[in-house]
């Protein structure tokens, strides 16, 4: 997961959009997402990226309290089969993230 550090431009702040969740799909902050049909989705490997997802809220404006599976919230959310909740996303070029490995450094296979 993404965790947000900085703003590489000492003027600027993050660039937060609105954009509703595609149905039936699980989110957690900190996931990069990208745009299917104008929907978000998780970005997956490969092609481009939207930005960070870094909320979600109601399309009413109200806030999550459940993980959408019937649990309470804990940063990840399951959407509806007819959903209406939009997930925040960061979208700033000037956004500096970090990020844990998720395995030994220097030892997985296909990288340089």
């Amino acid at each position: 997961m993404f965790v947000y550090k900085e703003n590489a431009n000492p003027n600027g702040g993050r660039v937060l959009r609105e954009i509703t969740i595609t149905d039936s799909t699980e989110l957690s902050v900190g996931e990069a997402v990208k745009l299917t049909s104008g929907l978000l989705v998780v970005a997956g490997t490969g092609g481009a990226l939207l930005g960070i997802l870094v909320g979600f809220k109601k399309a009413d404006g109200g806030l999550i309290t459940d993980n959408g599976a019937g649990g309470d919230f804990a940063g990840t959310y399951t959407t509806p089969a007819s959903n209406t909740v939009v997930g925040i996303v960061d979208v700033s070029p000037d956004s500096i993230y970090t990020v844990t490995a998720d395995a030994t450094l220097g030892t997985t296979t296909g990288l340089l």
